[in-house]
């Protein structure tokens, strides 16, 4: 949010990249952490969407994150390419990039271990309308 500002910034730019700062500071000695366990070798992830929230474009903004043995493996949080009409909209569009990160860790896997059984990815969404309408997609 804040390198939006990066050419004009003003007096509260600062402040905010004052405060980032200091929370970089004082998390500096915190670390992923992964648990080397044979049962558990299924990659899943999370994605969640905030309908319309930039208050310049009315975009929204997607994230999503996925873990392997208890820690995160990759993440990312961007403003949506398009105005999304509804939640359900900005939702699937969220899934969307997730299934599609999702795509590419399964290649990675397959490429490097190929030895490891091939489990369903499991993605959880807390949208009820955008997951009925993935599995209506997919049937």
């Amino acid at each position: 949010m804040l390198s939006k500002y990066n050419t004009k910034p003003q007096q509260q730019h600062w402040a905010a990249l004052k405060r980032v700062m200091r929370y970089l500071k004082g998390t500096q000695d915190f670390k992923l952490s992964y648990k080397k366990n044979p049962e558990e070798t299924m990659t899943h992830g999370y994605c969640d969407s905030d309908w319309a929230s930039s208050e310049d474009d009315r975009r929204s903004c997607t994230g999503y994150t996925f873990l392997f043995q208890g820690g995160m493996i990759s993440w990312n949080s961007r403003r949506q390419p398009t105005v999304a009409l509804s939640t359900t909209e900005a939702e699937y569009m969220s899934l969307s990039s997730c299934i599609q990160e999702a795509l590419w860790l399964r290649q990675l896997q397959e490429t490097f271990w190929p030895q490891l059984k091939s489990e369903p990815m499991v993605i959880y969404s807390d949208n009820q309308s955008s997951i009925k309408l993935a599995e209506f997609e997919t049937s």
